[in-house]
């Protein structure tokens, strides 16, 4: 098994683990096994490994970044402030939609031009993230990438693409 599956079966092993009864509890305290709710503060991420690499742009560097998250329960909302740039991704805050523990945000969005041909490439950076407990967070960090345009079969055979595509990384965010 390589090294995604083994985290995915990880994963799905710790989120059924999670669910356990109610009214079983934890600690001495009494309280329910699943009474943790999501932490807002700073996080550290660090890549752990690579999902999806349908657009080819898997490489030797390893994202890691710091990241504040602010939750908003009642607005549905989080805002994710970074501090180091990503990629593409200039340091800022961002809003993401929020339900439950998962959360959603749209880093960038930018249009390139093809020289010499009718074929717009749209680069998408998303975030996609749910806590695997109070004070952790898996997120996956997805690069898309799109084309509009007569020409787009063929700028992706020069590009070595074919569009759509997807290009997810892994990351574990750990509260500092």
């Amino acid at each position: 098994m390589n090294r995604f599956s083994n985290l995915m079966l990880a994963i799905g092993l710790l989120t059924f683990s999670a669910c356990g009864d109610k009214d079983d509890t934890g600690d001495d305290t009494g309280e329910p096994v699943d009474s943790w709710a999501p932490t807002a503060g700073s996080y550290h991420f660090l890549q752990d490994s690579w999902g999806l690499d349908w657009c080819d742009l898997r490489n030797d560097d390893v994202m890691e970044f710091t990241g504040d998250i602010t939750i908003d329960d009642a607005a549905g909302s989080i805002a994710l402030t970074l501090e180091d740039e990503i990629w593409d991704v200039a340091a800022d805050t961002y809003d993401c939609s929020w339900d439950g523990s998962v959360f959603d945000c749209l880093l960038n969005e930018y249009t390139s031009e093809s020289s010499g041909m009718d074929a717009d490439m749209t680069t998408r950076y998303d975030l996609h993230g749910y806590w695997t407990a109070a004070d952790a967070v898996f997120v996956e960090h997805i690069s898309t990438l799109s084309c509009e345009g007569a020409d787009c079969d063929d700028f992706g055979d020069v590009a070595g693409i074919q569009f759509p595509c997807d290009t997810t990384r892994n990351l574990i965010g750990t509260l500092q």
